[in-house]
């Protein structure tokens, strides 16, 4: 692994009582919070796409391929809650409005307005899953092989968010699909919407994608401040 530089979440709409949804969010991995950790341990601050034939990407999973570039909201959800947000239906708000204003020149795709409140866990974390709830019992999606990084927009409420970013990572050895690589980078947010970018170069995903991206919050222990922050326009590019 490399470091480089509305409550409940709109898209689990689908479910109709708080035992649902937290059964949804129950598949939170131990290996995956040893992989959060240790990666936190050392940081440095529309249009849907096309598609191509399924070669494009390799394997067997989510049909044709998206050609690149791939707009996340387009095809994956926000469903994949983890720390605090895979026990407590109300730690983690996920909405779609408001916008961070002004949104960049080149929007596309939804925007996310994101606000974690801390619980026992003290930390939290999304995963933009395809299909939606998916941690590996089925296949994922079809990317065009040759992404090189993933790129969005990120701006915090007060500033002085750490938050780390993640592409891939999807890997529960329990369950028969998972994600090929894993890349991150941890940003330090200011109040001024930025782009940042996660790398993938030299990644490959011809078994599909299952977590196209993420977000993890690890707040020191005891810590009771909600994290609030913002994203906009979630693509991966050539």
């Amino acid at each position: 692994m490399t470091n480089t530089n509305c409550a409940w979440t709109i898209k689990t709409a689908t479910y109709h009582s708080e035992e649902e949804i937290i059964r949804a969010r129950s598949r939170l991995r131990a290996a995956f919070v040893v992989v959060v950790s240790l990666a936190f341990a050392g940081c440095t601050p529309v249009e849907p796409a096309g598609v191509l034939d399924a070669s494009g990407g390799g394997g067997e999973s989510g049909g044709a391929a998206l050609a690149l570039p791939v707009t996340i909201s387009d095809y994956f959800a926000p469903s994949g809650y983890m720390g605090d947000g895979a026990t407590s239906p109300t730690a983690i708000v996920v909405q779609t409005m408001p916008c961070k204003q002004p949104r960049p020149p080149e929007a596309v795709g939804d925007c996310y307005h994101v606000t974690y409140k801390p619980g026992s866990a003290a930390w939290a974390g999304v995963y933009w899953q395809y299909p939606e709830n998916n941690w590996g019992a089925i296949p994922g999606k079809q990317v065009e092989a040759g992404a090189t990084k993933v790129t969005f927009y990120a701006a915090g409420a007060m500033g002085g968010e750490v938050i780390q970013f993640i592409a891939g990572g999807e890997n529960d050895k329990a369950l028969p699909y998972r994600d090929s690589f894993m890349d991150t980078n941890t940003i330090t947010l200011s109040t001024k919407s930025m782009q940042y970018q996660i790398d993938l170069s030299g990644k490959t995903y011809a078994s599909g994608v299952l977590g196209a991206f993420a977000w993890v919050a690890i707040l020191p222990t005891g810590a009771a401040a909600p994290v609030e922050f913002y994203l906009d326009t979630i693509r991966w590019e050539k």
